[in-house]
């Protein structure tokens, strides 16, 4: 079946919209700091920021001192990503969502503020590499969202205007690049944010990927 969507192509963040990496960092922190009490709810509020703000905060929730925090910080991102990263799955109908833009003939891009390295990694293990048109990481402009520089990046790649292509995302960062950019927002709401609310101005909203297809007319 032919679909069609009302845009020429559809940018992505990865952690907390196609990528579920909660349960690979909450599985890092138990193994690194056993026997600590956690507030696993701030935590998870908290990685809306990134995985660094996350670690931090874990690290202060178990009184590791800020003369010692470097050092653990280092520990706790080579082990996550030599152990845990993989252990990230996909939110459900992901793959389905993606297969369905591409036969709208929409273009696919990831926009991410996670490292080049970490993020093919990702794509590869899942098996979502092949579908993806233009890619940003960390470091492949001069400034991370939410500044607009990497998402007009990738648009850039894709050779889409602001106006054709959607921006789905799950956090703060997420919409105040949107919105910077002048790229409509879809809010995945089940993603990492503090507050519904920081996921304002939003064109869409929805908290599974079969009502995201819907939206879309998939």
């Amino acid at each position: 079946m032919k679909f069609e969507i009302p845009y020429k192509a559809a940018i992505f963040d990865l952690d907390g919209t196609l990528i579920d990496s909660w349960p690979s960092l909450v599985a890092t922190l138990h193994a690194h700091l056993p026997g600590q009490t956690l507030d696993l709810r701030r935590l998870k509020q908290e990685l809306s920021a990134g995985i660094t703000p996350m670690f931090a905060l874990a690290m202060a929730q178990a009184a590791i001192s800020a003369e010692q925090q470097a050092h653990e910080h280092a520990q706790l991102l080579a082990r996550y990503l030599n152990e845990f990263l993989l252990d990230a799955p996909l939110y459900p109908g992901v793959p389905e969502l993606l297969t369905q833009v591409q036969a709208a003939g929409a273009r696919i891009g990831i926009c991410t503020n996670r490292d080049r390295a970490s993020a093919l990694r990702l794509l590869r293990h899942h098996g979502l590499d092949a579908a993806v048109d233009a890619l940003i990481c960390l470091g492949d402009t001069a400034h991370p969202k939410p500044h607009p520089q990497p998402l007009h990046a990738c648009l850039a790649q894709l050779s889409t205007s602001p106006g054709e292509t959607l921006f789905v995302g799950d956090s703060c960062i997420d919409a105040q690049c949107a919105h910077a950019a002048g790229v409509p927002f879809a809010a995945h709401l089940c993603g990492y944010h503090r507050h519904l609310n920081e996921l304002s101005p939003a064109a869409l909203r929805f908290e599974s990927f079969t009502q995201l297809a819907r939206l879309l007319g998939c």
